[in-house]
């Protein structure tokens, strides 16, 4: 298997284009999957089929199963995303107050 060179992956087109990939993956996958749904829930089964052997029904349930691991994966990143803002905010709040220039602090500078 050949490596991928490091200018391979700096090009600024290339990492764009691999981007807008995985965007239009992450969009149109639920919306397809969800649409599939939609379509096939209320279909009838031949006389060949059962509801244990239809394909249809096997699609239809992993349609649902992807889309239920897609929601739990948003949902771990929005927590991390929220979890990762507020951690930021405390630090910077605590790095802001520990730099305030007091009335004490600016007497003894003076005195210096």
């Amino acid at each position: 298997m050949r490596c991928v060179s490091k200018s391979f992956i700096k090009n600024k087109q290339i990492q764009k284009f691999i981007l807008l990939a995985l965007l239009l993956c992450f969009i149109i996958t639920p919306l397809l999957s969800t649409a599939y749904i939609i379509i096939y829930t209320c279909h009838e089964h031949t006389h060949y089929e059962t509801e244990d052997n239809c394909k249809i029904c096997a699609q239809i349930l992993t349609a649902k199963e992807l889309l239920r691991q897609i929601g739990a994966v948003l949902k771990g990143i929005t927590a991390a995303v929220i979890n990762l803002f507020s951690i930021i905010t405390v630090l910077y709040a605590v790095w802001t107050f520990g730099n305030f220039q007091t009335l004490v602090k600016l007497k003894i500078r003076m005195n210096n």
